[in-house]
């Protein structure tokens, strides 16, 4: 069984929309210690778009980061 990979393009309005998401995102970041705001959206393949923002909180080593 062979699996086929599928080739995904981006139109540039989408992108757009994506970036602007991901800036308004940006705001709703609560980052009290590293000062560092991180936004970020998602398309879904209805094309609805789907927003997140880091949330910090003290407890460094209890939890995992991707950051």
């Amino acid at each position: 069984m062979s699996a086929i990979a599928k080739t995904w393009t981006l139109e540039v309005s989408d992108r757009e929309r994506l970036i602007k998401a991901a800036f308004e995102a940006r705001e709703f970041a609560y980052c009290k210690y590293s000062n560092f705001r991180v936004g970020a959206a998602l398309l879904a393949a209805d094309g609805s778009i789907i927003k997140g923002a880091n949330i910090e909180n003290a407890s460094y080593g209890a939890s995992p980061s991707s950051e």
